[in-house]
C-alpha cells in the first residue's frame, strides 16, 4: 500500500511513518521538511499535495497545532486553534 504520512517528521508522525513504512510504501509529509510540503491552512497546499502523490491507498494525519492544558481552562478560542490546525 502506498500511505500518505502528514506530519511525519513531528513527535508522533515519526514512529507512525517508521512503522508503517517496514510493510508499505510511506510518503512522509511534513510542513518544513519530508518527501512533500503542506500548508495544513491552505486547502490549495493540500490539494496540490494531494494531486502530486496520487494515486495512493491511505492517508494518516499526525500535523498540526493545538493548545494544551487542564480540559477547565480551555477556552472556545483554544479549541477552535486546535481545530483550525488540523
Amino acid at each position: 500500500m502506498k500511505i500518505i504520512v502528514i506530519g511525519a517528521t513531528g513527535t508522533i508522525g515519526k514512529p507512525v511513518a517508521d512503522a508503517l513504512a517496514k510493510r508499505h510504501n510511506v510518503v512522509r509529509v511534513g510542513h518544513h521538511k519530508g518527501d512533500h510540503l503542506v500548508d495544513l491552512a491552505s486547502s490549495d497546499s493540500i490539494k496540490k499535495l494531494f494531486r502530486s502523490v496520487s494515486p495512493f491507498d491511505a492517508v494518516v494525519c499526525a500535523a498540526g497545532l493545538a493548545k494544551f492544558g487542564p480540559l477547565r481552562e480551555l477556552t472556545e478560542a483554544d479549541f477552535q486553534f486546535s481545530l483550525f490546525n488540523k
